[in-house]
């Protein structure tokens, strides 16, 4: 909602965190921005790292799975 009401950077915070959470949707959108030059390389990195560590923590089958089928259908 941030976004489309103009404040992109308190959009970007948003999903900044939520991709730091393990969210894989925030995660893409992140990466999206990246691709067309909104977010910063040193953002993106730290964001994926924090994206893994925590992904790693939350890991299991049921999750594995539900993460191939997104990525199936993008």
């Amino acid at each position: 909602m941030d976004g489309n009401s103009g404040n992109h950077d308190r959009a970007m915070k948003h999903l900044t965190i939520g991709a730091s959470a393990g969210c894989y949707d925030a995660m893409q959108k992140l990466r999206l921005f990246f691709e067309e030059g909104f977010v910063s390389r040193g953002t993106i990195d730290s964001t994926l790292k924090a994206y893994n560590s925590s992904c790693a923590k939350m890991r299991s089958e049921a999750r594995d799975a539900s993460i191939l089928a997104k990525t199936k259908s993008i």
